[in-house]
């Protein structure tokens, strides 16, 4: 603890925009397992995006990590300076913007989910091992909390500079045995924990309002479902628009297999509109290219929810089908059945933790109408079976998250 504050402060670094309800979900989890341990903190959220302070609760500060650089804007004259004083790395930036607000707080959190990985290129990883490297220097103990790591083995250069840097982390807590058996291939053991999601401790909320349309819906069964652009880079390669013709004529196929109506859930929205990453834009093309007769069966969810709203209406489902990953997380920590749509490790892996199988898990790839289908109709079979699995799991969940910030606090003592 601070020696100027009855309270703790914590640095949760690395997050994407709340505008995606998982990284919402991903912070207050975070914040309410810290809480919890610890007494009222004080976070510092320094994301890469921009997080309207407004939508986030009042001990939560943000702090912008962001890349866009309009030509002309202050951002970019920032850029160009440093690029004359020959700074202008973008890890160096990071660490620039990140460095002097650190002082002060007792740890920094990696929070950001499944960013340990080259899925996304190696940018974001370097980013990472900037900024723990300099909180490290600092003295400030890292914490990688709730991630999904590797695995890196395409470049093995860079694999053994990712362990060497993790082997210094204080603690890494992953979500996932995959995660936690390819540390340990790499020899990183001592530092290592699994426990699942943060998010699986989000309490649902009912949202303030809800239109007379969705109150039909959820006072019988439905169907909740997911579905992503991000989905197109897997099935189509990257062509959007044949996969939201897929993706169309597997929502047909739901409908006219199964007698109950689907509510459409996004759980990403695009800050900047952008239709590659924003599920409501996406779901509402889908359900305005369905045949009339369909289409009354259909109800999209407004994308001004909160993550804990959203996974209200998810826990209400009779069966839910998701593609991003914390939509599921809502489904299973409500004990809701759900169908993974599995385009990285992390869907096999929470699978795995909960069920000890993949049977529910829709590998992207081989993802048509018939193939969903048949694979909601075979959970629909044994729906009792996986609800009463989930709640077995939901106490066990919830004492492995609580025990992994006991963690955090034999670190904080040394």
């Amino acid at each position: 603890m601070t020696s100027n504050s009855s309270r703790f402060r914590f640095a949760l670094v690395g997050n994407g925009p709340i505008s995606n309800l998982g990284c919402e979900a991903i912070v207050l989890g975070t914040c309410n397992i810290l809480n919890n341990e610890f007494g009222a903190c004080d976070y510092l959220l320094a994301s890469f995006s921009k997080d309207p302070p407004d939508k986030l609760p009042t001990n939560v500060f943000p702090l912008e990590l962001n890349f866009d650089r309009p030509r002309w804007s202050k951002p970019w004259w920032k850029h160009q300076s440093r690029k004359l004083m020959g700074i202008s790395d973008p890890r160096t930036e990071v660490v620039m913007t990140l460095k002097p607000q650190l002082p002060g707080y007792d740890a920094m959190f990696s929070i950001g989910g499944d960013n340990y990985a080259i899925d996304y290129g190696f940018e974001i990883v370097d980013r990472l091992i900037a900024i723990n490297t300099s909180a490290k220097e600092m003295g400030i103990p890292v914490i990688i909390w709730g991630a999904s790591i590797g695995p890196f083995d395409r470049d093995k250069m860079f694999e053994q500079r990712i362990a060497s840097h993790l082997s210094q982390i204080d603690l890494i807590v992953v979500r996932e045995p995959d995660s936690l058996e390819y540390l340990h291939s790499l020899g990183i053991e001592h530092n290592v924990i699994l426990s699942p999601d943060p998010a699986f401790v989000i309490e649902s909320r009912r949202p303030k309002s809800i239109t007379t349309e969705i109150e039909q819906i959820i006072s019988k069964d439905f169907i909740g479902l997911n579905l992503s652009p991000v989905l197109s880079k897997y099935v189509t390669g990257g062509d959007l628009d044949r996969w939201r013709a897929n993706a169309t004529l597997i929502v047909i196929g739901l409908l006219e297999r199964f007698k109950e109506p689907i509510l459409l859930i996004p759980h990403v929205t695009s800050p900047t509109g952008d239709p590659r990453m924003d599920d409501s834009i996406f779901l509402e093309s889908i359900r305005k290219r369905l045949p009339v007769h369909l289409q009354i069966r259909v109800t999209i969810v407004s994308n001004e929810l909160t993550c804990d709203e959203v996974k209200w209406l998810i826990s209400r489902a009779e069966i839910f089908i998701g593609a991003r990953t914390h939509s599921t997380i809502a489904a299973f920590s409500t004990t809701v059945p759900c169908i993974s749509i599995a385009y990285s490790r992390k869907a096999w892996g929470i699978n795995q933790s909960l069920f000890g199988h993949h049977r529910w898990v829709q590998p992207v790839k081989d993802i048509s109408s018939m193939s969903l289908s048949e694979r909601v109709r075979k959970l629909r079979l044994e729906k009792d079976t996986v609800r009463s699995q989930l709640e077995q799991n939901a106490s066990r969940i919830k004492l492995q998250l609580f025990n992994a910030v006991r963690h955090v606090a034999r670190i904080l003592k040394k």
